[in-house]
C-alpha cells in the first residue's frame, strides 16, 4: 500500500507537538518500518524547515528525519503542476494541498494522510483522504 503524508504529519512528529505528535509518530513509524510505502512532495522540505524560529541545525535534523524515514520524496515536476492546476479548479484548494493530492495521484497512493481538515473533506476520485487521527486509529488496530 502506498500512503502520501501531507506536510504537517512531519512537522508535528518533528516539532514533538503535544496534541498531534504521537499520532504522527505513529504513521511515520509504520511507514518506516516497511509496512507501508510513504510518499510526500519535495515542497515538505521548504514547509517544515519555513519556521522563523528554527535554528541551522533544526534544519538539519528537519532535512535528516525527513531522508531516515525513507519516504519516496517526489520532485515537483510540469506534470505535477499542471495535474496541482486541475486539482485546484475542480477542489479551489491552495497550490501546496493541489501539489501534495497530484502528487499522491501521480505517485500510486490510495490515501492521503493529512491534518487539514478542509482538504480532507475533498473528493478526489482516485485518492481517499485521511485525517490523521483517524489514520493512526486505524494503523494501531
Amino acid at each position: 500500500m502506498v500512503v502520501a503524508l501531507d506536510a504537517n504529519i512531519l512537522i508535528y512528529a518533528f516539532e514533538g507537538n503535544d496534541q498531534y505528535g504521537r499520532d504522527a509518530m505513529s504513521i511515520l513509524k509504520t511507514i518506516e518500518g516497511s509496512h507501508v510505502d510513504g510518499v510526500t512532495s519535495e515542497l515538505v522540505y521548504a514547509e517544515v524547515c519555513s519556521y522563523s524560529g528554527m535554528s541551522n541545525q533544526d534544519i538539519i535534523k528537519a532535512e535528516h528525519l525527513i531522508e531516515k524515514l525513507g519516504l519516496d520524496v517526489k520532485p515537483i515536476t510540469k506534470e505535477i503542476l499542471l495535474k496541482a492546476a486541475e486539482i485546484r479548479r475542480i477542489c479551489r484548494i491552495k497550490l501546496p494541498d493541489a501539489i501534495y493530492v497530484a502528487t499522491a495521484l501521480m505517485a500510486g497512493a490510495e490515501v492521503l494522510i493529512t491534518n487539514n481538515q478542509r482538504l480532507a473533506k475533498q473528493q478526489v476520485p482516485g485518492l481517499q483522504m485521511r485525517l490523521l487521527k483517524v489514520a493512526a486509529a486505524e494503523i494501531e488496530s
